[in-house]
């Protein structure tokens, strides 16, 4: 990529975190910026969202949920970032819709989206489904504070693609695993001694272990954005849905390679350098980041649990009676049929539940 090659032609090696930013989110070929992020069977991953509507409609039963109990305020917001084709927040509003108008008609959503080409592809969704009314677009979250206004912030596998610095343990003392680029023009690791500092602080917060070979990610630009939303509001409940884990799990010294990886077509690679623009770039979350940060911040711990026991315990126990007795009725019907398919990949240990994990953060 070209705007890589300068920088580091201009400057010298480059953070990881630096040139993944670039790799992801540059505007002259970035992998979320050039049309080549498809989710789904037929693009670069699945995520809940891409199994269908059925995720949507589960998540809108727990939205209308923390609604009421907040007493059922007149105005209220759902605010969601990453949300991509906005596929997510359009089936949640269309349930949210059927399930409860009185939610439905007192919701306003807004899409925190800084990339043009993407509010018009999530226009285009939210239009077809006939909420155009209900969705606004910000750049950031801190455009969209109101202290006064009951506020839930919805995001899926959105921290795991944040860009984070690359730390390796050799020869006794930690080391920072730059870019650079090689003899034949090849984009190369290169380590340099880790000065006080952030990237020096988190290694140290989180114990990862000295053991010889031993790297890792350290994600400090999460922290930043926790503080973000933090401040979207005095009533604010925070849903993260993503793959991770917490700190003592996601170190461990049998994890000695880390998390990182590279995704195309379905395809997962260790070569996160590759040609730079043409595949995805993430590692698993690490959620006591995300808590801790948090409650520095105001935001206490709610739940943290797999994706599992959150859709089965928390979010549709009135669904699940509401399809079981819909089955009982009539069990030819192929909506439902097609329903009861897509939650048992969302909840399935060996398929998404597990693998993803729910963090709920509230204030006050």
């Amino acid at each position: 990529m070209k705007a890589i090659r300068e920088l580091i032609k201009g400057s010298g090696p480059i953070s990881f975190s630096r040139f993944m930013d670039l790799a992801l989110y540059d505007a002259e070929g970035g992998f979320y910026r050039s049309g080549q992020q498809v989710t789904g069977r037929k693009g670069s991953f699945i995520t809940s969202v891409s199994v269908g509507p059925v995720f949507g409609e589960i998540v809108s039963c727990f939205l209308i949920e923390e609604w009421e109990q907040k007493g059922r305020p007149a105005s209220w917001r759902i605010i969601e970032q990453g949300a991509e084709q906005g596929n997510w927040i359009s089936d949640i509003l269309s349930s949210m819709r059927k399930r409860s108008p009185e939610a439905y008609a007192a919701v306003q959503a807004i899409i925190i989206e800084p990339f043009s080409e993407k509010v018009e592809r999530q226009t285009e969704t939210l239009g077809k489904a006939g909420h155009p009314e209900k969705l606004s677009w910000v750049e950031s979250g801190q455009t969209c504070s109101s202290s006064e206004v009951f506020t839930v912030f919805i995001s899926n596998e959105l921290v795991d693609a944040f860009p984070f610095d690359r730390v390796l343990y050799s020869g006794g003392q930690w080391l920072e695993e730059k870019v650079s680029i090689g003899a034949e023009g090849e984009f190369i690791w290169q380590t340099q001694s880790i000065p006080e500092g952030t990237l020096w602080n988190e290694i140290k917060k989180w114990k990862l272990p000295e053991m010889e070979g031993y790297r890792s990610e350290v994600q400090t630009s999460a922290q930043e954005w926790i503080k973000e939303i933090s401040g979207l509001s005095d009533q604010l409940v925070v849903l993260t849905f993503d793959y991770g884990h917490r700190a003592e799990e996601y170190y461990q010294p049998e994890r000695k390679n880390g998390t990182a990886r590279a995704y195309h077509n379905h395809q997962r690679s260790d070569d996160l350098l590759f040609q730079p623009g043409s595949q995805d770039i993430t590692a698993d979350v690490n959620f006591d980041l995300l808590i801790s940060a948090g409650q520095e911040c105001g935001l206490k711990l709610r739940t943290y649990t797999d994706q599992h026991h959150f859709l089965v315990q928390e979010a549709a126990r009135g669904l699940l009676q509401e399809w079981e007795w819909q089955i009982r009725e009539n069990p030819e019907d192929t909506e439902m049929a097609a329903k009861l398919r897509q939650f048992k990949t969302l909840m399935h240990p060996e398929m998404m539940g597990a693998q993803f994990k729910v963090l709920v953060q509230e204030s006050g």
